[in-house]
């Protein structure tokens, strides 16, 4: 497959990853942006949203256990 394609693919995973996080399908949206990391490691899109999706999880568990 050439190098484009991997690109393209990999943005579609981003994109879809992005509809995931904004319906707050965390889980759905991370398997996503790992697929689109892992066509293409430089996605910084998809990196950067990974990051915020594990913030956002790691507040909820702090919020939940002190509630």
């Amino acid at each position: 497959m050439e190098k484009s394609r991997y690109i393209r693919l990999s943005n579609s995973y981003y994109n879809q990853g992005l509809i995931y996080a904004k319906q707050r399908d965390l889980s759905a949206c991370i398997s996503c942006l790992k697929k689109a990391l892992y066509l293409n490691k430089n996605n910084i899109d998809a990196r950067n949203l990974l990051g915020l999706v594990y913030y956002e999880i790691r507040s909820e568990e702090r919020f939940s256990r002190n509630a």
